[in-house]
């Protein structure tokens, strides 16, 4: 029982909802079914983990039903789908509770089926009054004004309409917004995942709409990121990073999520590119990010972000940052997750140490958290063998004895990899293009013929490769050979 769907949608439920769950129940207005409540009572006891060996439908069935009467599976499963359908209702009633927009909206359907014209009327002009205190959305606001248009009792043909004007002015609003918004996401879809989007009239709108882009925070924002993906200006791209702590506070979370989010992934790309400066604006973007708390849900940060915010700060030497960063925000990762994201944590934060350091014998703690960890995360074990492999390289590549273990090292990544293709393609080349070029820069250091043009035609192709991990470290050691 502890795995159905209804102690799934139950365990959701923190103290103060259940509570307010039980009283839905109980009340005959939305049940009329005593068993149903009968049968949230006798769970009630197991809330909110749902975990006691003795949480078994037969040993609920015999709390709600007389002793002399036998465990019937069928009325079980039936009564439990009741329950269930009473918890989706409940989720949609607390939802529309804390909807205060969709309640005057559905206010007004019901006035105007049961023509209560002046109900209407004077329910419209204190949504419409209400938005100059507590703004609504641009869709809320040209809604508003969209179903004061079409009530009968609106004359059709009066000079200053304010209603259709609102409509026009909230239709282009939502629309401006929405459609640089989207296309800000699609362009970062295209380049991550080698996508194409059909994106029309974004000049046309620019030009029209300029004036008022320009005096939106918001859309100012939206225009330069697009800009900047479209056009990888760098200049633009470090000024968006640098200003973007003046802005954030105006925008609300989904914005602020939105936002880093996009930033963060175009950052990213370009410092993987090979423009190491951007190291610096990331490790501001997600100490942004972690100040405004947008990087967890619920109290859980997911692996990812844990890993690139030791993994950026320790690349700009913040060891102490990222030290106690893993000590404050650990608990807040899932515990079945623990074990890798920590020791992959720890292994970029020694992997940099040494570099920082120029101790290259501390590369040997970074082999060991590898080598102690069996990585469940696709993604989590090719970021740990590439990681591996550089450090195996600054280890064993002034030894020629290690040469055909480090190459026969790539090798095995490489089988690696085309064993398994659960890893998005896109993903996957950027670590089978790192394994190619490492393999290329192995061989070279131990080239009886090494001379600079060899070197420049390796450093020439990692410059050119599309999709590429580990750029930057690849360019430093072919600029070592040269």
């Amino acid at each position: 029982m502890r795995k159905t769907k209804l102690i799934r949608f139950l365990a959701t439920l923190d103290e103060e909802e259940f509570k307010a769950f039980k009283k839905f129940v109980h009340s005959p207005f939305h049940n009329s079914n005593k068993q149903a409540t009968l049968l949230l009572e006798a769970l009630s006891n197991y809330h909110p983990d749902y975990e006691a060996p003795t949480l078994t439908k037969k040993a609920v069935y015999t709390k709600i039903h007389p002793k002399d009467k036998p465990y019937h599976e069928g009325r079980m499963n039936q009564l439990m789908t009741q329950l269930l359908g009473l918890i989706k209702q409940f989720f949609a009633f607390h939802a529309f509770q804390k909807d205060t927009f969709q309640q005057r909206k559905l206010k007004l359907s019901a006035y105007r089926l049961r023509r209560l014209d002046k109900a209407f009327f004077q329910e419209a002009d204190q949504i419409l009054r209400s938005a100059e205190e507590q703004p609504m959305t641009k869709l809320e606001a040209f809604l508003a004004h969209r179903t004061l248009f079409f009530h009968p009792a609106t004359p059709r043909y009066q000079v200053g309409m304010e209603s259709l004007d609102g409509c026009l002015r909230g239709l282009d609003a939502f629309y401006l917004e929405e459609k640089l918004r989207f296309t800000a996401l699609a362009l970062n879809r295209a380049r991550i995942l080698n996508e194409s989007y059909d994106i029309k009239l974004l000049d046309a709108l620019q030009e029209e709409f300029g004036a008022a882009i320009e005096q939106s925070p918001l859309l100012r924002l939206y225009r330069d990121i697009i800009q900047v993906q479209l056009t990888e200006d760098q200049p633009l791209m470090k000024k968006l990073a640098d200003n973007l702590e003046e802005i954030l506070p105006y925008l609300n979370t989904e914005e602020q999520q939105n936002i880093v989010a996009l930033l963060l992934n175009i950052l990213a790309q370009q410092h993987r590119k090979g423009q190491e400066y951007l190291k610096k604006a990331l490790f501001h973007l997600y100490k942004m990010g972690l100040d405004s708390q947008l990087f967890t849900e619920d109290g859980v940060m997911p692996a990812v972000i844990f890993i690139n915010c030791v993994s950026i700060s320790s690349a700009n030497g913040a060891f102490k940052w990222a030290k106690a960063f893993m000590e404050e925000y650990r608990p807040m990762l899932k515990p079945e997750e623990q074990p890798d994201t920590l020791n992959l944590a720890l292994a970029y934060l020694h992997y940099h140490q040494a570099a920082y350091q120029q101790d290259r014998s501390s590369y040997s703690k970074v082999i060991d958290y590898i080598n102690n960890t069996s990585f469940s995360n696709v993604y989590s074990s090719y970021q740990a063998r590439s990681l591996l492999l550089r450090a195996y390289y600054e280890l064993y590549m002034k030894q020629e004895d290690h040469v055909d273990f480090l190459l026969d090292f790539t090798y095995a990544f490489q089988r690696h990899i085309a064993r398994n293709h659960s890893l998005e393609p896109t993903k996957a080349a950027t670590f089978a293009n790192f394994i190619k070029h490492s393999r290329a820069l192995i061989k070279l250091r131990w080239d009886r013929d090494i001379n600079a043009e060899k070197a420049d035609r390796i450093k020439t192709a990692i410059e050119q490769e599309e999709n590429l991990f580990a750029r930057s470290w690849l360019l430093e050691k072919t600029g070592e050979l040269l």
